[in-house]
């Protein structure tokens, strides 16, 4: 198995929501820390979901969550 998923099933099973992998290109002074749901590091998967909910149809959906719970 190669050594990222072997990480990843560790973080997993130690109920951790983040593993260290492959360093990002954008960060790699945050030494490859990701979320275990994606291959982004993190702060790449924030900036990501942040800039979407700035969309128009991402308020909608922001909108629409907030009402059903």
């Amino acid at each position: 198995m190669p050594a990222l998923l072997i990480a990843k099933q560790i973080a997993l099973s130690q109920n951790k929501n983040r593993y260290h992998g492959k360093v990002c290109v954008r960060h790699p002074e945050k030494h490859g820390e990701r979320y275990t749901t994606s291959s982004e590091c993190c702060e790449c998967a924030i900036k990501k979901v942040s800039d979407y909910r700035k969309t128009p149809r991402g308020r909608t959906n922001v909108i629409a969550n907030a009402r059903r719970r």
